[in-house]
């Protein structure tokens, strides 16, 4: 309820505090825009400059106040141990040293792709997650490339209709930009990280010569430099040897195809482009506030000079540039200003010499989220990027939240397409990269959404990313009662519910915590960013909306008590709430458990043995109660000075606490208390120097551990001497979250990129059977699965006698296929809704379905 007291953390006041102090420095200097992605600030100074300019209060829809705040919840838990950002390089070592723990030892898991897989359908239109890169083949019109800043490089052979991943065992998944050779198109380069918003690390620009199946370092990577970012790489048409990358820390080049590099240019760029039909001249855009926002070079990139005249350089903080073969001295640039709304649209008519304004922010603002470009500000530092047709040098495309056109050479500008259709077709939010495609002359628009297309056969924009797995998921929720239902709150794309293998946006906005009730699925719960809760009590059609008690952290760890779904836990801010009533009331269940340097509540637990005992932390400290919020005890003595990132209590050993930490501080990752967080032991053991993001218990005699971490998922229980790698199947993604569906035997995965994952739990085998499959008898076909009436099963070789089980390995059918046919049929209509398993006359499993 808004009407209790609206908490906020200690923290931030003192940063607020802070900033106030240090206003009077220059405004650029300070522009936390800019700073974000900036290799020489500190996270403290970044934060610092926001507060300055946001304090308290949430920013408006293109602000960038979003953004900031999901770059501050992700860093936040990747720093070092004294505050810094994190190494590439201990990182791209970890990565491999991780890689080949899995490549000899791997548990036994077997993880396979829930989705979502086509594009969820929300209110407006359909999208998946964050497009960054697009790269078209030199002849062929059907393949093409794109790159999600989170998800990796992908690539469709049919013109769009479908897309296959290409590189999921690379240390890192993000991708900024990618260019194809124009006579050897199975030679790629691609750069690595996200150049919007730094979601990803860098480790430089990659390539491949098998068509991405393999892939090579090149001598452009940034050893123990940090948080240096590839925005954009040109390769030389005439002499494909020749490669220019552009980035936060200034412009490189290659003679010799990626083996050595050289630094022709320093400072913070973001755009380039050869001027069409002439390698030699190059232009060159800055990322940040410069006194010279533009460079041209005529030597092919090894010398630049600045070219500013008729620019307002002065209030330039960004610019993006674009040029078309229909006028080869044509550049237009479009740029933003200090609160990255539109500082205008520039054009040039000799080859970057003199420039001339066409539209600036009075005729509408185009960085604006609104219809008719009327708000202030904008998303120009994240979301910004011009297009030029190559027929018509004076129709322009122009992105930042929308897409605005200009048909008359930037002198007016019309919405195109909005991110809710308003006023105009329907794109989502957020345009990274807008191209015309070089032979079809197509435009294309890659944004948080996916990647889009103006259609030929209607007045408006086709989503094209089916089969694109690139939803950046920050929490799930498995409906306990049904196995085919699950939740999952996505950044950029809302909450996604799961049903019979369907996906559909339920909720917008970017999704977090959501809930179901592990009884009746009908009640459900969808969280927003800073605490946002919504309930439904219709399976996700409908929802109440704004029951949270406070604001709260940018996930807020809500959680349901174990055996009564009614009760609601709200860690909200600096308070432990409590709602016996599904949401609809509130009341405080603690006083003030945050300090004024740990951040608000971002972790939480109820146990399952005993519900009156409670753990909430900050990042930096964690208190428990066991007496229902009467009275809360530290516990934190003994722990790391680190990020915490999750708490659990085991859930069968009432006094036995788990408690992961972010960061690259090695060989603290996993502690584990015996007794209620009395003592401590560090159980992090052959784990890799990467940040730990989540951790999910079994309820088993074994007391499994599951972990999450930035390249997958390990396991651990009393059986073993060190984590073993549970990843075979799973990609280099970055875990949040992993949850067990206890009677199915499954655990699934919310990743930061690459969608939802599944897997049998390690020792699934054990419901009921304890042997291992014979090699022979797993060649079997099942389906449709799931089925609600009829199973038909297939054996490639010889049939078998069958029966089959309940997800506690209970016979529910007898003798199914005594005859020992190769196919059969059975009508499965007498089961409940649920998994099952196919157990052969050798006493095998063979084969598991779902009763929906």
């Amino acid at each position: 309820m808004r009407g209790l007291e609206n908490t906020t953390s200690m923290r931030k006041s003192a940063i607020i505090i802070l900033s106030a102090l240090i206003a009077s420095i220059s405004a650029h200097a300070q522009n936390w825009r800019d700073l974000v992605n900036d290799p020489n600030a500190t996270f403290q100074e970044t934060q610092e400059a926001f507060y300055a300019e946001f304090g308290d209060e949430v920013g408006e829809k293109g602000s960038g106040w979003k953004q900031f705040k999901r770059w501050e919840w992700f860093m936040e838990q990747r720093l070092d141990e004294h505050g810094n950002k994190p190494n590439q390089r201990l990182i791209f070592e970890e990565v491999k040293r991780a890689n080949l723990q899995q490549e000899f030892r791997s548990g036994n898991s077997d993880w396979q792709l829930i989705g979502p897989i086509d594009e969820p359908q929300n209110d407006n239109g359909r999208s998946i997650g964050r497009i960054s890169a697009i790269a078209f083949h030199p002849t062929d019109t059907n393949q093409m490339w794109v790159g999600a800043p989170s998800g990796g490089i992908w690539k469709s052979d049919d013109n769009g209709q479908s897309w296959s991943p290409l590189a999921d065992d690379l240390p890192n998944l993000g991708v900024s930009d990618i260019v194809i050779h124009p006579h050897h198109p199975d030679t790629i380069y691609m750069s690595t990280g996200d150049g919007s918003s730094g979601d990803t690390y860098t480790y430089g620009v990659l390539k491949s010569i098998d068509g991405g199946q393999t892939w090579d370092t090149t001598g452009l990577s940034f050893g123990v430099s940090e948080a240096k970012n590839i925005r954009r790489l040109l390769l030389d048409t005439v002499n494909p040897n020749v490669l220019i990358a552009a980035g936060t820390s200034g412009i490189y080049r290659t003679e010799d195809a990626g083996i050595t590099w050289n630094q022709v240019l320093q400072g913070n760029f973001c755009d380039m482009e050869f001027k069409p039909f002439s390698h030699d001249t190059v232009y060159a855009s800055r990322g940040n506030f410069s006194s010279n926002p533009f460079f041209v070079s005529y030597d092919n990139g090894q010398t630049w000079n600045a070219s500013t005249t008729g620019l307002n350089s002065s209030a330039i903080t960004r610019m993006k540039i674009a040029v078309s073969p229909a006028d080869p001295d044509v550049i237009y640039a479009v740029t933003c200003k200090s609160n990255s709304g539109l500082e205008g649209v520039y054009r040039s008519n000799n080859a970057g010499g003199s420039w001339a304004l066409r539209t600036n922010i009075n005729t509408p603002n185009l960085m604006s989220g609104d219809e008719y470009g009327a708000e202030e500000g904008g998303q120009g530092w994240y979301s910004m990027d011009i297009a030029l047709s190559p027929e018509n040098v004076n129709h322009i495309k122009v992105g930042g939240i929308n897409v605005w056109e200009s048909e008359n050479g930037g002198f007016t500008f019309l919405l195109d397409a909005h991110w809710y259709g308003a006023n105009g077709t329907y794109i989502h939010a957020d345009q990274h990269r807008l191209m015309y495609h070089p032979i079809t002359h197509q435009f294309y628009a890659g944004n948080d959404g996916g990647l889009y297309r103006y259609s030929y056969y209607f007045p408006g924009y086709e989503s094209i990313s089916t089969e694109m797995s690139i939803t950046q998921f920050y929490r799930l929720s498995n409906a306990q009662s049904d196995p085919t239902l699950l939740l999952g709150g996505s950044q950029d794309n809302g909450t996604f519910r799961w049903r019979d293998n369907n996906w559909l946006q339920v909720y917008g906005g970017d999704g977090m915590e959501p809930m179901i009730d592990p009884e009746d699925s009908n009640y459900m719960f969808c969280a927003t960013q800073r605490g946002g809760l919504h309930r439904s009590s219709d399976g996700g059609n409908t929802f109440v909306t704004n029951l949270e008690p406070a604001e709260g952290a940018w996930v807020t760890p809500f959680m349901l008590e174990p055996g009564n779904a009614e009760v609601v836990y709200s860690p909200s801010g600096s308070r432990v709430y409590r709602s016996d009533d599904r949401g609809s009331s509130w009341f405080e269940v603690s006083s003030n458990l945050t300090t004024l340097s740990s951040g608000p509540l971002v972790t939480f637990d109820v146990s399952h043995t005993n519900v009156d005992q409670l753990l909430a932390g900050t990042r930096t400290t964690l208190k428990l109660t066991t007496d229902l919020g009467g009275t809360w005890s530290e516990i934190s003595g003994g722990l790391p000075n680190l990020s915490m990132t999750y708490v659990a209590f085991d859930p069968l050993e009432e006094n036995t606490i788990w408690v992961t930490f972010s960061g690259y501080s090695n060989g603290n990752k996993v502690f584990r208390s015996l007794d209620a967080g009395e003592t401590w032991q560090n159980m992090s053991m052959n784990l890799p120097n990467l940040p730990v993001n989540c951790i999910e218990i079994e309820r088993s005699s074994a007391g499994g551990v599951y972990v999450g971490t930035d390249v997958g998922v390990y396991y651990w229980d009393r059986t073993l001497t060190e984590w073993e790698p549970f990843m075979t199947g799973l990609p280099n993604v970055i875990v949040n979250e992993l949850e067990i569906h206890e009677d199915a035997q499954m655990i699934r995965a919310a990743t930061y990129g690459r969608g939802m994952w599944e897997s049998n739990t390690r020792n699934f085998i054990n419901v009921g059977i304890q042997d291992q499959p014979q090699k022979e008898e797993t060649q079997v076909q099942i389906w449709p699965n799931p089925t609600s009436d009829e199973l038909n099963i297939e054996f490639e070789q010889v049939g078998n006698d069958i029966n089959i089980l309940d997800a506690y390995g209970r016979i529910v059918l007898l003798s199914v296929n005594p005859q020992k046919k190769k196919m059969l049929n059975i009508d499965i209509r007498t089961l409940a809704t649920g998994v099952y398993y196919l157990r052969s006359d050798a006493g095998n499993l063979i084969g598991r379905f779902i009763v929906q």
